[in-house]
């Protein structure tokens, strides 16, 4: 599979150059690329005409191995006839999908906020809630 990388910030978008997508991937070259520092990986399928039920199968894992380093993966550009593929295939319903680089960005962003944002701590004081209650 041959893939063209962008990378802006935590966003590692690769637009795959294929036409089709017929077997399940090998992920090594995207979970090398995709290394510290990025929070989204993007799979832009624009370009690709013809998606794979094995193809989607291998997203799914690719989402959870990103998932297991704290990455996130969106697929990107999908044609109507993908989104049924996605319907079909089971486990698939969990790949987030963005229709274009305005959604990229703006899903980068909301990971990079929620990244610097401190960890919650836990549960809510008995004085927080007295001073809620007014």
């Amino acid at each position: 599979m041959e893939l063209r990388e962008d990378r802006q910030g935590g966003v590692l978008r690769l637009t795959v150059c294929d036409r089709a997508l017929v077997k399940r991937p090998q992920w090594d070259e995207v979970l090398a690329a995709a290394g510290s520092g990025t929070a989204l990986v993007a799979l832009d399928l624009g370009p690709v005409e013809f998606v794979s039920s094995l193809f989607v199968e291998g997203c799914v894992r690719l989402k959870r191995l990103l998932a297991e380093r704290g990455q996130a993966l969106v697929l990107m550009a999908l044609s109507a006839e993908h989104l049924r593929l996605l319907e079909l295939v089971g486990g698939s319903g969990g790949l987030p999908v963005v229709k274009d680089a305005a959604e990229l960005r703006a899903r980068g962003a909301r990971l990079a906020a929620r990244a610097e944002s401190p960890a919650p701590r836990g549960g809510v004081t008995s004085e927080e809630k007295d001073a809620l209650r007014g």
